[in-house]
């Protein structure tokens, strides 16, 4: 089986691991950022910001086909890969959200192999492959339109099955089995009521049922459906819940006193069980309408509106689904933290929480410590996964769901079969701190080579574990003093170009080895970058190193670093001068967008001096110079910054208008290629 995966190191860097069958690893870079990745038999395929799909084949270890599929929607497109590891499907959002097209690539010819339209509205799901190859759909939802369609589709030739399962609200949703075969839905017409003792006489003013004390217990009620053919099979209840726990708008504890506020409640929740239960006959349907409430109960809008938010909260939080049973015949839920184990033939487990871990803090309505995540088991289990919180330790804990009449049920430390999470071995601190003493045996060119040849071997990504608040102390010592890192690089005489090859050791070391941990400081307050002095002195005394002083750059943490933008990068332009590669790099800069510093693009290209120098080359050549060398970082969008987005279209908005000709060709032509 083939897998792929990706790393990012800084901000730019992206490596992607392809691993074989026998464990072998193919690493490479990409021409863009993915967005969105996979595999298949042979192939992987890598999705990218420009909506270029590239394949690449694993044996050869070749690129094989780039496909080009513009996006028709700002939705997120939904992609799954074949069974069989030869296809990739698209669904593909268009017209305003109005219809989906699904396209077929195969990934063995590198082409469209088909585009079929027409798929009404759009989905936020991955779609599931049956195993005669149909795919199924759900979710499908149509901003001008109710409720849910479900779509089946032969990939192949088109065909398909197009059916409304409902017209309910705007959050009205599905869940289906892992194999497709059942649909569960939040039901938004049916609430369950039972008590256990005895009933009240009246329910908020309006007699119902008989009379005496007794608890009030609401079922949130799920729908399960079949999908092929889509049909309705039953209602079930997935919990039974007190009035106090049921997540309503009804806000009677912010006008009464807390018991009043309660029975408020529970008389309301009362009347709508009631309504809805009368309601409920038709399972594809929404919320009970206005005119199915007693007429003095609703006549306040007011009070309408909150009956109808407390129909909302029960459809989108009244109970979570966690996982499906292997056999697709039972599933778990949580409400409120409670655990349950809910059979599609409308079994219930009791609502579960565990003795050992009690209630959660300060929660209302009153919660259970939640799990991360629930592992269904055999026989009715379930292994559940708990975070550690605070002082508490993680751990796993086993929950038995097996079906009972009982509504809550505290699984005792006995029982739960508790196991503790290991526990970190904590790394001990380096000996040596944050602290670097570098000998400096005079100020000869062999000594300070000597001394930054010595710093370098210090520099590996270990260093990030020594830092203090991410600052590290550098000194050198000299004839029993102390010299700072500003000091030190400060001093080097500026003629010395003979130290170049030093400093681009260290420099280079620094940033490779900040790309695998953190950028680090020599002041965090003043927002002084380690080793930025050095950087510096190298672009200074030597032309030739702006490679290296880019790749400084590429790890410098733009939102509180002031050295590089602010300081480095102007001194280096003034001691050079206007030269190709320095154009180039200034460009960059201005991409990477250094948003703490560089507040106005405008100062770049006048203060700086980078119009007079643009002024006699041609603006068409330099956007295609510019944007060949940096397309990935102008289509990313990752360098922006709030409202400084970076990049040319943050030059051409600072700068003020109208643009000379110069620099409205540039962009003109710029805005072209990008497109």
């Amino acid at each position: 089986m083939i897998s792929i995966s990706s790393k990012r190191f800084g901000e730019d860097l992206e490596i992607f691991e392809v691993k074989n069958e026998a464990g072998e690893v193919w690493a490479f870079e990409p021409e863009e950022d993915g967005l969105g990745w996979g595999s298949g038999h042979e192939h992987v395929w890598i999705g990218s910001p420009t909506q270029i799909f590239r394949i690449y084949h694993v044996a050869s270890r070749t690129k094989t086909a780039e496909i080009s599929l513009p996006r028709q929607s700002q939705k997120f497109r939904m992609l799954k890969g074949s069974a069989d590891g030869s296809r990739l499907f698209v669904l593909d959002p268009i017209d305003a959200d109005q219809s989906t097209t699904l396209h077929v690539i195969d990934l063995a010819a590198g082409r469209i192999a088909a585009s079929h339209t027409g798929l009404p509205g759009f989905t936020s799901v991955v779609p599931i492959e049956w195993p005669d190859g149909r795919l199924f759909i759900w979710n499908l939802k149509r901003p001008d339109h109710s409720g849910i369609s479900v779509a089946t589709i032969d990939p192949a030739s088109g065909e398909r099955v197009i059916e409304i399962l409902s017209t309910g609200p705007a959050w009205d949703r599905v869940v289906p089995s892992s194999d497709g075969e059942y649909l569960l839905r939040p039901d938004p017409c049916a609430l369950g009521l039972k008590s256990v003792g005895r009933n009240p006489s009246k329910l908020f003013g309006f007699r119902h049922g008989s009379g005496g004390d007794g608890q009030r217990y609401y079922g949130v009620v799920w729908q399960v459906w079949k999908t092929d053919p889509l049909r309705f099979v039953r209602r079930i209840v997935v919990a039974w819940l007190k009035p106090e726990e049921m997540r309503g708008s009804f806000g009677f504890q912010h006008e009464y006193e807390p018991d009043e506020a309660l029975k408020l409640t529970r008389e309301m929740w009362d009347v709508v069980a009631s309504v809805m239960a009368d309601t409920n006959s038709n399972p594809g349907v929404g919320a009970p309408s206005r005119s199915s409430f007693p007429k003095e109960l609703v006549a306040d809008d007011a009070m309408w509106r909150r009956i109808y938010n407390s129909f909302e909260n029960l459809g989108t939080s009244g109970a979570e689904f966690k996982a499906w049973e292997d056999d697709g015949e039972a599933f778990w839920v949580t409400t409120n933290g409670y655990l349950s184990r809910v059979g599609i033939d409308g079994t219930i487990s009791p609502r579960l929480y565990f003795e050992r871990l009690g209630l959660a803090a300060n929660t209302t309505p009153p919660c259970a410590v939640e799990p991360s995540s629930i592992r269904p088991l055999r026989d009715y289990k379930a292994q559940a996964e708990f975070s550690s919180r605070g002082e508490a330790p993680g751990g796993s804990a086993i929950v038995d769901g097996t079906p009972s009449d009982e509504i809550v049920r505290a699984i005792s430390q006995g029982d739960d079969h508790w196991r503790e999470s290991p526990k970190a071995i904590p790394i001990p601190p380096d000996p040596r701190g944050n602290r670097i003493d570098i000998p400096l045996s005079d100020w000869s060119n062999a000594a300070i080579a000597r001394a930054i040849d010595d710093l370098t071997a210090e520099i590996t990504p270990d260093l990030a574990r020594r830092a203090d608040d991410y600052e590290i102390a550098l000194n050198f010592k000299s004839a029993g003093k102390l010299i700072s890192e500003a000091e030190f690089f400060d001093r080097l005489p500026r003629d010395r170009a003979n130290l170049g090859p030093a400093l681009r050791r260290l420099v280079d070391q620094y940033a490779a080895a900040a790309l695998q941990s953190e950028f680090l400081y020599s002041n965090t307050t003043n927002g002084h970058g380690f080793l930025s002095g050095a950087v510096l002195t190298l672009g200074l005394i030597d032309p030739e190193a702006l490679p290296t002083v880019q790749a400084y750059g590429r790890v410098v943490d733009r939102e509180h670093e002031y050295q590089f933008a602010g300081r480095v990068v102007p001194a280096i332009v003034q001691a050079h001068g206007w030269s190709d590669v320095m154009v180039d790099f200034v460009f960059w800069v201005m991409i990477r967008n250094y948003f703490n510093t560089l507040t106005d693009f405008n100062a770049i290209w006048t203060e700086w001096g980078l119009r007079d120098a643009l002024d006699s080359r041609d603006p068409i050549a330099w956007a295609q110079r510019v944007v060949g060398a940096n397309r990935r970082a102008l289509t990313s969008g990752k360098f922006a910054a709030g409202r400084r987005k970076g990049g040319l279209k943050q030059l051409g908005s600072d700068v003020p208008k109208p643009h000379d000709s110069w620099l409205a060709t540039f962009l003109k032509e710029a805005d072209r290629l990008l497109k």
